[in-house]
């Protein structure tokens, strides 16, 4: 790779709240990625400002081709646009190929040791220290270029004045390397004072800290008056000619190996506000008030479970789903693991699929993906209801309420965790009581079970949910729910495609969702869905929602386009949300929805205009669950219970034993399943084309009753 690369990129500053052209200068040897206002700035050695790259993070966006992010070791995160993608992946790959370079370097020279508690003010002085050992390099290689041309003058008649040059040059380098050399052990003693150094220590910090400021003024006393001048020489012999003011329009970006970088006295000061760019991050503790908050733990849980117990119909019983709730403190284990995280990431590449990467065992969010689907059923009276309406619109409108009400009941914490990947044969039952009939109690509830459905327990008043794990690689989930009163029901399957993108992770959900009416003459719905983003994931990860989405509905001409809008880094708002809803009839949308899809929206028609549903006054329906002892051994709650339980209690190193064995119980069946020749046979799901469609559905049952 080349040592120098340069080009024009937009920088987003606070300080006029916008792009700003820039022209960038990456050193990779030395690490440094330097910006200039203009081409001719850069040529006249005049920088703006600089950026160390190591220990740096390289994040982009795949909602957009042009721009990327730079996280560095100083916690500030930094913006960029490119004119087009191909100089976006150049300078994607440059900057982590010179941050890789960097990391390795680091690693030749200090062998690795047991990681202490770094104090805030070690992290600054590391940081300005890399920076600073930066500079002292870069004036180093112009020296060593000096000197070839001072020798190209031998005979001259300024030779004798260009060796002085050469000389002060020399000096001052030699000063620079001196003063680092002391500031080292000034930062040595401090870290020994920091761990509990005695007084003598810090007497020994102070005097080394007076020798710094006696040898930074060495060059003066030593080379009089000249030493000014001197420096002003050496930057007007190592600069090339000065080009005409402007950057030649639309020059690209170069890569090189020969662009000086002279420590210009003309280096123009800038803000610190102009370096404050925007990260959503400050937006955190606003988010906290806005998308609920998590309940402490229940010291009392498991002394009132049988109070807790629900019995339905035929005397099964059930538990509500806060009896294994807790309080989460993701942002301390971030921190504590900071270690890890930033050694997995250093073992992947922007753009690579996740599917495969194991994670560490504290982000998991102590259930399956399984168990996660089920969310989507949260607000089941609204699902409910859709057959209810006569009008064929008024059923198409409350389809997609439903739909854009039912991702903010599995996100009531304002941080993220990853749920458990389930292994292939897991599946997950619940149901809902819509009909309100089941209650705390003994005894048995006189209404119909539905025997024959995807949950055996549940009643024919009750939305019924099943889930399969159908396939591990890729991983793909299959679903099904219905509430057989009402001869609805949906069908569906998603395939997680994980992505990383520096600073963030995708989940895209690849796959869609049929949902069928019955009694509306199989009235189908075909649904797709957004994807999630985890962003910040090197501090306090957070989550959000983004993409195009769809609900069609072939049999009567009406169709939704729905996006969800993420967080620009400027402007606009987290969680936001627009839909259209139109009929093939109409050349406009007959209704317009806009708000936060975990707070509210609002609808707007040709007359009328007002709020469309309002998440926040939604009461969440409790799924209703047996009791572990109660679930087959392939149920995700019995399943991953003991991985659970040690995440409750904080034993990270058992929840990683017991998690280990499953995944390695998964592909040691599937390597003697491909040994044998032996095909994987689903429990539930049958594929179907690219899908997977539920065994025995409530209009196959209903049909097989009425001709047996």
């Amino acid at each position: 790779m080349a040592l120098i690369q340069e080009g024009p990129l937009s920088k987003w500053t606070n300080v006029v709240k916008g792009w700003q052209y820039r022209w960038f200068v990456l050193d990779a040897n030395t690490g440094i990625l330097s910006y200039y206002t203009s081409k001719a700035k850069m040529v006249r050695g005049s920088r703006r400002g600089c950026l160390q790259l190591a220990n740096g993070v390289i994040g982009i966006n795949d909602q957009d081709d042009s721009t990327f992010t730079l996280s560095c070791a100083d916690n500030k995160t930094y913006h960029f646009e490119a004119r087009n993608q191909e100089e976006r992946d150049l300078w994607v790959q440059s900057l982590q190929a010179t941050i890789n370079r960097q990391a390795s370097s680091s690693k030749v020279k200090s062998p690795q040791t047991p990681q202490q508690p770094v104090a805030p003010w070690q992290d600054k002085m590391e940081s300005e220290f890399c920076e600073a050992e930066g500079y002292h390099r870069l004036l180093d290689q112009q020296v060593v270029k000096l000197e070839t041309q001072v020798s190209a003058h031998n005979g001259a008649a300024d030779s004798a004045e260009c060796k002085n040059v050469l000389d002060t040059s020399r000096a001052l380098v030699d000063t620079i390397r001196q003063c680092l050399d002391m500031m080292q052990e000034v930062k040595t003693q401090l870290k020994s004072l920091e761990s509990g150094g005695s007084a003598a220590a810090a007497a020994t910090a102070t005097e080394s800290g007076a020798s710094v400021k006696a040898v930074a003024s060495a060059p003066q006393q030593s080379t009089g008056n000249q030493s000014a001048s001197a420096v002003q020489e050496l930057t007007d012999v190592t600069s090339p000619q000065a080009a005409p003011e402007g950057d030649g329009g639309a020059a690209g970006v170069t890569v090189t190996d020969d662009i000086p970088l002279a420590a210009s006295q003309e280096e123009e000061s800038e803000s610190d506000s102009d370096e404050e760019f925007f990260d959503v991050n400050e937006e955190m503790e606003d988010a906290k008030g806005t998308q609920g908050t998590e309940q402490a733990p229940d010291t009392a849980d498991t002394a009132s479970v049988a109070s807790n117990i629900y019995i339905a119909a035929g005397g099964v019983r059930l538990l509500p789903d806060t009896i294994r709730t807790e309080k989460d403190n993701l942002e301390a284990g971030m921190e504590s693991n900071k270690s890890i995280i930033t050694h997995l990431l250093s073992q992947v590449r922007i753009g690579m699929d996740l599917t495969k990467v194991v994670l560490p065992t504290f982000i998991l969010e102590k259930r399956s993906m399984l168990e996660m689907y089920a969310d989507f059923f949260a607000h089941s009276d609204l699902y409910a209801s859709i057959p209810d309406y006569d009008d064929a619109q008024d059923r198409f409108v409350e389809t997609v309420r439903w739909y854009v009400s039912a991702f903010h009941a599995g996100r009531q914490s304002s941080l993220v965790k990853k749920p458990y990947n389930p292994i292939i044969g897991e599946t997950f039952q619940c149901m809902w009581d819509v009909g309100g009939r089941t209650k705390p109690g003994v005894g048995d509830v006189p209404e119909s079970v539905v025997t024959s459905g995807p949950v055996p327990w549940a009643t024919e008043n009750a939305v019924a949910f099943i889930a399969e794990q159908v396939s591990h690689h890729p991983p793909v989930a299959a679903f099904y729910a219905e509430l057989a009163s009402k001869r609805i029901a949906v069908n569906g399957h998603i395939w997680t495609k994980s992505k990383f993108l520096g600073l963030a992770v995708c989940a895209q959900m690849v796959g869609e969702a049929r949902l069928r009416l019955h009694s509306r003459g199989g009235e189908e719905y075909i649904i797709t869905f957004p994807t999630a983003y985890a962003r910040s994931i090197l501090t306090t990860p957070w989550m959000e929602m983004g993409g195009h989405c769809t609900i069609e509905c072939p049999t009567t001409g009406y169709s939704a386009s729905i996006d969800f809008h993420c967080k620009p880094f400027y402007g606009g708002k987290r969680d936001r949300l627009t839909a259209e809803l139109s009929h093939v009839s109409g050349k406009k949308p007959f209704m317009t929805l806009d708000g936060l899809w975990n707070a509210t929206i609002d609808y707007k028609t040709a007359t009328t205009s007002g709020v469309f549903v309002d998440t926040k006054k939604l009461d969440i329906m409790k799924k209703l669950v047996r009791p572990l002892e109660d679930q087959g051994e392939f149920e995700s709650r019995r399943l991953w219970d003991n991985v659970t339980e040690n995440l409750l209690i904080e034993n990270i190193e058992a929840a990683t034993e017991f998690k280990s064995k499953l995944e390695e119980r998964q592909r040691r069946e599937a390597k003697e399943r491909k040994e044998q020749g032996v095909e994987w046979v689903h429990k539930l799901f049958h594929p179907v084309g690219s899908g997977y469609e539920y065994n025995t559905p409530v209009d196959q049952r209903i049909v097989e009753h009425q001709y047996s």
